[in-house]
C-alpha cells in the first residue's frame, strides 16, 4: 500500500475498517514523510485491538520518484504482484502505476477485481527467462587457452556497458574465433548490473526507448548493415505499434486499464540471427534489459555490440554471455505473438468510478 500526502486518511481507514482483515494481507504500507505521524494516529485509533497484533512493516519515502526504487517492486516470477495506491490526484496516480511493474494496481481502493482479468504467464520454461536457472549452476570453465594465439576475432562477455573478461579465464573457439566461457560469477555479475539498468529503462518513455532503438538501426547503416538497419526499423515499428495499445473496460463500479509492461530482465537465445533481432527489439522497446546468450549451437551477435555500445544504450541495458555448452536445449522460434506473451508482463490499473 502506498500512501501518498494528497489522499484522504479518512478514506482509506474507512475502507479498511468495513474488511479489517485487509491489513492482515498488507506486507508493506508506504507513507509519504509528511504525513506518517498522522497517518500512524488515524491507525492506531481505528484500530486499538487489531493493531497491537500486527507486524505492519511502515516505511517513510520522501518524494514519488523514491517509489521506483524500493523492493516492493522487484519483480517476482511465482506470484502475483499487487499494491494500492492512495492519492486524490487520480491522473498523477494512474501515472505512477503504469511505471512501478505490478500485476494489479489500485487506486483507492484494495482487492476489488473486476472480471475477467487476464494475468501473465509466471511459470514459463523458455529461452526468455533462461538465465535464471544459469545463476544457481555452475557453468563449464571452459579451456585454458591463450586468445592471442588464434587468427580469429577474440570476443569477451560483454555487461555493464563494457567488454569484460570472465572471471575464470575459459576460453572456447568455435568457426576460427574465440569466445569467453562465462561461468556462474560472470552469470552473477551481469545479471546484477541488467537489474540495476532495469530501474530507470523500464521506467523511460516508450518514445525514448524507441528513439534509442532507432539510433541503434542507424548505427548499423553507418557500418554498411543494411539489411539490418531496415529490419530493424520494421520491428521496431511493428513494436511500438503493438505495445502503445491500451484497454479500457468498466462494469457498475470500477474502472480498468490494462497495458503490456516489462518483465524486467530477460534472455534471449537463438540459432536464426534475423529472428534473435525481432526478439531483441521486442524486448528492448517493452522495456527490458537483455541478456544475450551464446553457444557453439547458436547465431551470434558478439560482432555488433561494438555499435550497440556507440547507439546510446545505457550501461546495463543490453548484455552479452557465452558459453560453448549452455542453452543447448532451448532451440525453439517463436513467432511475433509468442514473444509477447514471453517477455512481456499484463498489467491492470483498477480504481472506483465515482
Amino acid at each position: 500500500m502506498i500512501v501518498l500526502d494528497d489522499s484522504d486518511l479518512h478514506a482509506v481507514i474507512s475502507y479498511l475498517r468495513i474488511t479489517p482483515s485487509l491489513l492482515l494481507k498488507i506486507r508493506k504500507i508506504f507513507v509519504q514523510e509528511s504525513i506518517k505521524q498522522k497517518f500512524l494516529w488515524i491507525l492506531k485509533k481505528n484500530f486499538q485491538n487489531f493493531y497491537t497484533f500486527l507486524d505492519l512493516h511502515i516505511s517513510t519515502f520522501r518524494t514519488r520518484k523514491e517509489l521506483h526504487s524500493l523492493p516492493l517492486y522487484t519483480v517476482n516470477l511465482a506470484s502475483i504482484k499487487m499494491v494500492s495506491i492512495w492519492s486524490e490526484d487520480i491522473t498523477a496516480a494512474k501515472e505512477l502505476a503504469s511505471t512501478l511493474r505490478t500485476d494489479i494496481t489500485f487506486i483507492n481502493a484494495h482487492f476489488e477485481f473486476c472480471p475477467d482479468i487476464k494475468f501473465s504467464w509466471k511459470w514459463s520454461s523458455s529461452m526468455f527467462d533462461l538465465y535464471k536457472y544459469f545463476v544457481w549452476d555452475d557453468l563449464k570453465y571452459g579451456d585454458k587457452i591463450d586468445p592471442n594465439k588464434h587468427v580469429g576475432s577474440v570476443y569477451n562477455l560483454f555487461y555493464n556497458g563494457g567488454w569484460q573478461k570472465p572471471v575464470k579465464n575459459g576460453y572456447w573457439v568455435h568457426n576460427g574465433n574465440t569466445y569467453a566461457n562465462a561461468t556462474k560469477e560472470d552469470m552473477l555479475s551481469c545479471v546484477k548490473s541488467a537489474e540495476e539498468a532495469s530501474k530507470s529503462w523500464s521506467i523511460l518513455p516508450i518514445v525514448s526507448r524507441r528513439k534509442i532503438l532507432e539510433n541503434l538501426a542507424t548505427t548499423l547503416e553507418c557500418h554498411g548493415k543494411f539489411f539490418y538497419k531496415n529490419l530493424l526499423f520494421g520491428f521496431i515499428t511493428t513494436s511500438y505499434n503493438n505495445i502503445i495499445n491500451t484497454l479500457k473496460c468498466h462494469d457498475e463500479r470500477l474502472e480498468i486499464i490494462s497495458f503490456l509492461g516489462s518483465k524486467g530482465v530477460i534472455s534471449l537465445c537463438s540459432q536464426n540471427e534475423i529472428k534473435l533481432f525481432m526478439y531483441l527489439t521486442l524486448s528492448l522497446i517493452i522495456g527490458n534489459c537483455v541478456i544475450v546468450l551464446e553457444n557453439k549451437n547458436s547465431c551470434s551477435l558478439a560482432p555488433y555490440f561494438n555499435m550497440f555500445s556507440t547507439a546510446g544504450l545505457p550501461p546495463g541495458v543490453l548484455n552479452l554471455l557465452s558459453n560453448r555448452d549452455m542453452c543447448n536445449i532451448f532451440t525453439t522460434t517463436y513467432e511475433f505473438d509468442d514473444v509477447v506473451k514471453y517477455c512481456t508482463s499484463i498489467n491492470h490499473i483498477i480504481f472506483p468510478l465515482k
